[in-house]
């Protein structure tokens, strides 16, 4: 039951409640709240990657490397390396490993990550919480 709520985004605490001890907090924290679901993370992910670029480049100069980038598989040729990551989490998302894009988004400097750190912020938060709905799972 706690994995179907979790899944279809609904707030945990009648499950919870009836859990002996108490509820870990990585599940806890959905009690009243409604936890972000992976399809929701999905058509956030682009928006997030585009405000996070228009947020960068208001702060870079503009040059012919801030319009476009060239890439031979996941190797950037000319361009912004950053992009490479991006790609990378973009793939890990589509195939959906969570976990997978939220690692490759904490490798962006800072400047990157920052402005995608609401959208990092909630996939950790439901990854963390599919973690302790396994150890419950297995204990």
């Amino acid at each position: 039951t706690l994995r179907s709520r979790l899944a279809s985004g609904q707030p945990l605490g009648p499950v919870l409640a009836r859990l002996p001890g108490e509820a870990p907090p990585a599940l806890a924290r959905f009690a009243e709240t409604a936890p972000p679901t992976e399809p929701a993370l999905r058509l956030s992910f682009e928006e997030s990657v585009r405000a996070a670029r228009a947020q960068v480049a208001e702060g870079q100069p503009r040059g012919i490397g801030s319009l476009f980038t060239i890439r031979r598989g996941e190797d950037v040729i000319w361009g912004d390396a950053n992009e490479a990551i991006l790609e990378r989490a973009r793939r890990s998302l589509t195939a959906g490993d969570l976990a997978g894009a939220v690692r490759h988004l904490n490798q962006l400097p800072d400047s990157h990550r920052a402005p995608m750190q609401g959208w990092i912020a909630q996939a950790e938060a439901l990854v963390a919480a599919r973690a302790a709905l396994r150890d419950l799972a297995g204990g």
